[in-house]
């Protein structure tokens, strides 16, 4: 089957929180890049440091390829996303990531009428550029989505009012309470980022539908909604609880499916419509003639707690034997 793509992972870096570009700063030999291959993981979306002072834009990201002692294979887009500090509806409603899209927008109309007089040979001053905006030009041009948390059906909402008054793309982690306003999600292109056993208790002080479900990936199914599935941690590691971080991302699509969801779903969850989101599917997500070979091959099937990697090829290479494997080489069905 086509390699599983991450779409949130600590990979390959070791350290180092404030990176100016994280292709100048990958370690092709870290012990989580070996980790990642045993987990059958051969693309993941890296992020480090974050906003600062009250520029809620910050820190930077890149997709990168796990090609263990490999630094010329491993990075495969940098930037990826345009990652945006959220906090909550209120936060979104009244922060200057707002105002910066508002000032992005009325500069690229100045610099429409700008060149439209020019075209009918009028003479007219150039419009000034404001300091700071050139991540909001983008993101008003659709050159990449912004990716923001939003994890209540009003965080989501607010997010939406965003898309509808500037058309930017966007991706929403979180999305907790997706299946309320799973609908809303629908009718704009976004993308979300879900955890199918992350919970939120109901809120309470409400009368109406809150909190987490089971059910939260079926139903964005259901109305049409693209996502992608990670697990509660991030990392790679062979210590702490089993099944709850990305050596065992297929445990968490099967979550998915004990909500509800169709197991052919639940696979494209974490392989093409992951690269699909991450902007990367003409190369990776599934087995076409013309993309990379990033292949793994299971000794069972993938959302099965018992199923282990046995090989994982990445750009036709052999990267990973289990046969050959430090950690998990001792491990067979017959013990």
């Amino acid at each position: 089957m086509p390699g599983l793509v991450a779409a949130v992972a600590n990979v390959a870096i070791a350290g180092y929180e404030s990176l100016d570009k994280i292709g100048d700063s990958l370690d092709p030999f870290h012990y989580s890049v070996s980790l990642a291959l045993a987990s059958g993981v051969t693309t993941a979306f890296v992020r480090r440091g974050g906003p600062s002072g009250e520029n809620p834009i910050g820190g930077t990201n890149a997709l990168i390829k796990t090609t263990y002692g490999d630094l010329d294979g491993m990075l495969v887009k940098e930037p990826a996303v345009q990652a945006v500090e959220f906090s909550n509806s209120h936060w979104l409603r009244k922060t200057n990531f707002k105002q910066n899209l508002q000032k992005a927008q009325t500069y690229l109309h100045k610099l429409e009428e700008y060149q439209n007089a020019r075209d009918n040979n009028k003479k007219v001053e150039e419009p000034k550029k404001p300091a700071g905006i050139d991540v909001y030009i983008r993101l008003l041009r659709r050159e990449m989505p912004a990716a923001l948390s939003a994890i209540t059906a009003d965080d989501i909402l607010a997010a939406l009012e965003l898309v509808d008054e500037f058309g930017i793309g966007m991706i929403l982690a979180g999305a907790v309470e997706g299946w309320i306003v799973a609908e809303e999600i629908a009718k704009r292109d976004v993308s979300v980022i879900i955890t199918p056993r992350e919970k939120r208790r109901p809120n309470e002080d409400i009368s109406a539908p809150s909190g987490s479900t089971m059910e939260n990936a079926a139903i964005l199914k259901k109305v049409g909604v693209k996502f992608t599935i990670v697990p509660p941690s991030t990392a790679f590691t062979i210590r702490g609880g089993a099944g709850r971080d990305l050596m065992t991302l297929p445990i968490e699509a099967a979550f998915a499916v004990s909500g509800g969801l169709d197991e052919q779903t639940a696979l494209e969850a974490i392989t093409i419509t992951a690269a699909e989101i991450l902007g990367v599917a003409d190369r990776i997500g599934s087995l076409q003639v013309g993309k990379d070979a990033d292949i793994i091959i299971l000794d069972g099937h993938p959302f099965h707690y018992n199923t282990f990697v046995e090989f994982t090829l990445i750009n036709g290479k052999v990267l990973y034997d289990k046969t050959k494997s430090t950690y998990f080489s001792h491990i067979t069905h017959d013990n």
